[in-house]
């Protein structure tokens, strides 16, 4: 039966206005009502489209093997690095049913928030305790572009940043920090279930925690983990916590290193000079692998130039002390080209040593530079 809340009158459970008074009659939900069901995930779509790429990628995967066929460590690394790009390329725009799913989920739970706040004047925020410990002033703010580019400068550093989220799943809250498409994690752990009815995919949030590590997908971008996260606010109210840079205590973290530069594609030429330095002939040639992908910069005579493929030169460099460099380089649109004899400043990353023929037709084992400036 249906009370009335005007007179009390008991009237039938189907009933829309009371049969004493004439008074509108609360609705009531059947029970048991089934939900509307949610999508499946498209996992064969995302398998068929790998699948495609991976064949696709086999001619240039064989290109890639011939252009660097002098350097095959760098060969290797591009082409895993394309390869990883192809297998995280379906999954990082996230599962729109989940997504979907998510929404109708915090829709529905913001509509019981607000009925219980008719009951009390005074509500406690969901995120009251997350504030409260964001104002201990642990956590030092910046920005999204700094968090990518020098995050690996900063393991066990507390920040928060404000960003838009990307995706939800796993424990972690996904997002798109720079320009590229490979997304970041923020691991919320135990607070997963209660941040996933707050927050929903497109959300604006403030959110800190301890930075982790940073993975490097060379072209496909990079992510950055960050552990022992907590949301803190959502919305206009997350807005409020963003600056215009990040916070003077973390600027000595902010310079290019040599792990910047490994995962990071676009450090300025002088950032770049500063890393390289002057390296020991002889101790290349004892440990080549000591100085794999060491930032180098060597001075001397161009001695001799042979033309490569796909625009790359062979260019030698004979130093000071008579001692001959092998230095592949591509040059950049409009620059001019070495001639035999003009003297040259090299700047690049040194791979170890790799094997060359003489005019006589002798074999032997020189330095090798992966020249990024020639002056």
């Amino acid at each position: 039966m249906k009370k009335c809340p005007n007179c009390n009158f008991e009237n039938q459970d189907d009933s829309q206005f009371c049969q004493n008074c004439g008074a509108p009659l609360p609705m009531t939900v059947p029970q048991g009502q089934p939900q509307p069901p949610q999508k499946k995930e498209k996992w064969y779509q995302r398998t068929a489209f790998t699948i495609i790429m991976l064949v696709l990628f086999f001619p240039v995967g064989l290109v890639l093997m011939w252009v660097y066929r002098k350097n095959w460590k760098m060969a290797v690394k591009v082409i895993i690095s394309v390869l990883c790009a192809i297998v995280i390329l379906p999954s990082a725009f996230g599962d729109d049913s989940g997504s979907q799913n998510g929404n109708v989920a915090v829709s529905e739970d913001r509509g019981e928030t607000q009925e219980d706040s008719q009951d009390n004047n005074e509500p406690e925020s969901p995120l009251e305790s997350e504030i409260e410990q964001f104002n201990s002033g642990e956590y030092a703010y910046i920005s999204n572009d700094d968090l990518s580019t020098y995050a690996v400068n900063i393991p066990g550093e507390k920040v928060y940043v404000v960003t838009q989220v990307d995706d939800m799943k796993d424990g972690r809250i996904q997002s798109t920090l720079d320009d590229g498409f490979v997304m970041s994690n923020f691991n919320v752990g135990d607070n997963y279930d209660k941040y996933s009815e707050l927050i929903s995919v497109d959300d604006v949030v403030a959110i800190a925690g301890t930075v982790s590590e940073t993975t490097d997908y060379s072209i496909a971008g990079k992510s950055v983990d960050l552990n022992d996260c907590i949301v803190f606010a959502v919305g206009d109210d997350a807005e409020e916590y963003r600056k215009e840079s990040t916070d003077e205590s973390l600027s000595q973290y902010l310079v290019v290193t040599d792990d910047v530069a490994d995962t990071e594609n676009d450090i300025s030429e002088e950032d770049y000079k500063n890393l390289c330095q002057q390296l020991n002939y002889e101790d290349i040639l004892r440990n080549p692998d000591s100085y794999d992908e060491t930032y180098c910069v060597l001075s001397g005579t161009v001695d001799q130039i042979i033309e490569g493929w796909f625009d790359t030169y062979a260019i030698y460099v004979m130093d000071s002390s008579g001692n001959r460099w092998e230095c592949l380089y591509m040059y950049k649109d409009g620059e001019s080209h070495l001639l035999e004899g003009d003297s040259v400043t090299v700047y690049g990353q040194c791979n170890g040593t790799t094997t060359a023929t003489t005019l006589l037709g002798e074999q032997v084992t020189l330095p090798y530079i992966d020249a990024e400036y020639i002056d």
